[in-house]
This record gives structure tokens, sequence and C-alpha cells, in this order.
């Protein structure tokens, strides 16, 4: 069922309770291996660019939660252009923020492993497919990430890598997020019934940071992380 914590306002239009209503019709469907959560404010100029390329990747045993923070922009327009069985939108009604969002997608999520990925970037191919194999080898590694490169409004690359190597080994990682944020977040996949489930989501009074905030208290729960050492995502 549909928690009710979704539902917080008093402005709920009738779009909204049908996309509810939509989601709860599929949950008797059989359940895919990964829900991909993507959050939208606004995105309209490059969305269709980062729904293509998780539509385009290899690994195909997935959904699409789109929730659209209640944009100003046409990004639900461009959004329900797209006639893909496996694309779940949701439209709120008022801006709630990403936190809220973010949880939000991971109480409609059905699958047991949940990807994330913003709507202004770019999935590479194989992104899916080869962070679903590392999960499925490595049941001790509760989410894991991968390497970036940046890119331009023109999808131009800007740096041959982003920011810096995100750590590979569960070892680098727990020392590196002492310090820094050890993941690049739109790149990460998680096991929800760690993050969800135990450690209860996101930290909806954290308004910045807070995919950092969520990987210390994962770590000093004793869950275990790792970055694949490919890039797999354009960044911008």
């Amino acid at each position: 069922l549909i928690s009710q914590k979704i539902v917080t306002t008093k402005l709920v239009t009738p779009s909204f309770i049908q996309s509810l209503i939509q989601y709860q019709k599929i949950m008797i469907n059989s359940q895919p291996k990964v829900s991909v959560l993507m959050p939208v404010y606004n995105g309209e100029l490059y969305i269709r660019e980062a729904i293509d390329s998780i539509l385009n990747q290899t690994f195909s045993d997935f959904e699409l939660i789109i929730i659209d923070d209640c944009s100003t922009d046409g990004s639900v327009a461009v959004i329900k252009t797209y006639t893909d069985s496996r694309i779940r939108l949701i439209a709120n009604p008022i801006n709630q923020g990403l936190s809220f969002i973010l949880n939000q997608g991971n109480k409609l999520a059905r699958a047991e492993y949940i990807a994330r990925i913003d709507c202004d970037d770019i999935s590479l191919p194989k992104r899916l497919e080869k962070q679903v194999e590392y999960l499925d080898r490595h049941p001790d590694i509760a989410v894991v990430g991968a390497q970036s490169i940046d890119i331009d409004t023109e999808g131009k690359v800007t740096k041959n890598q982003s920011m810096y190597p995100y750590p590979v080994e569960p070892s680098s990682l727990r020392w590196t997020a002492s310090y820094l944020c050890p993941f690049r977040h739109p790149l990460v996949m998680y096991r929800r019934q760690i993050l969800w489930e135990k450690l209860g989501g996101y930290d909806e009074t954290i308004s910045f940071a807070e995919d950092y905030e969520i990987w210390q208290r994962l770590l000093n729960n004793n869950y275990q992380g790792a970055n694949l050492p490919e890039i797999l995502l354009k960044y911008r």
C-alpha cells in the first residue's frame, strides 16, 4: 500500500491520485530486479537524454520511477511523451525537496536494488548491468558506485575524471568517507532492504549533502560500500 506520508498536502490533484492508483495496480505484477529512481525539478532541457540513457541500458529488467517535484517548466510534458511501460511517473502537487522525493521513491520501489540517476545526467549503456553483477557477486556490499566524467551543457566532456577518483575497495572507501563524500550520488545502486528498511532512508531535515549523511550513517552501522573502477556516468 502507498504510505500516507506520500500524500501530505491538501492540494492533492486528481492526476496525482490517479498516478498513485496506477502504482498500486502494478504492485501485483512481477517485481523487477532494479528500480531506477529519477527525481525531477525543472529538468526539461536535459531530461530526455537522461531517460533515454536508462531505457537504452544493456540490462533491461528495471522500472524507472520518475518523481516530478512540482516543476514549473515542461518536464512532465516531456516525460509523458514516452510510452515505455517501465516508466512510472509521479507528479507531486507541491514542491517537497530532494530528500523527501528520494524517500518517496524508496517507498514506491518494487525491486531489491535501487539505482539513482539525476534528470540531467547520462548513464553509460552498461551501467546497470555492471552494478547488478557486482551486487549479486558481493552480498556483503550494501551500495556500489562507479567513476564519472563531467560534461557541459552541450554534452561535451570538461573533465576526464569528475572531482577525484572514487575509492574502489571497501577499506579505502571507509577511510575516504571520513573527510569526503565517497560516492557520486546519481551513480549509486544500493540494496533497498538496507538503506530504506533498516536505515530508514534519507534524513528529510537535511537540505544539503543528504547523500553524505546517509553514507556516513550506513558505514557507521557497519555496512560496506564500494565503487567500480569503470566510468559509467556523464555528470552535469
